[in-house]
């Protein structure tokens, strides 16, 4: 799988970008850019749908761990909810998960 949707929505005050497909090298650059978007946009906190991602490498785990910086510099709360196994493994791996994903 090389594809990545993001679907957009709100919740309460958060836009959520629901992830769907896989999180790599091939597509982390795309997720960026829909990312960078929702930030440009002003929303008030962004929330990540990984629930329905089915597969990350080290380049997706980067790109979550960029995202979070992103909107830290900018002072928007982001939060990651919705682990995929996928994700979930990926990210403990690369050594992120509590940081970026907290129980």
């Amino acid at each position: 799988m090389t594809e990545l949707a993001c679907h957009r929505k709100r919740d309460g005050k958060a836009l959520v970008l629901a992830l769907e497909g896989a999180l790599t090298s091939a597509t982390a650059t795309r997720f960026l850019r829909e990312f960078d978007r929702a930030l440009g946009e002003g929303a008030p906190a962004i929330a990540l749908d990984l629930a329905r991602i089915e597969a990350m490498d080290s380049a997706g785990a980067a790109a979550l761990v960029e995202a979070w910086a992103r909107a830290e510099r900018r002072g928007v709360p982001l939060r990651v909810n919705g682990l995929s196994e996928a994700a979930r493994t990926r990210l403990a791996i690369v050594g992120v998960l509590d940081h970026l994903a907290p129980a």
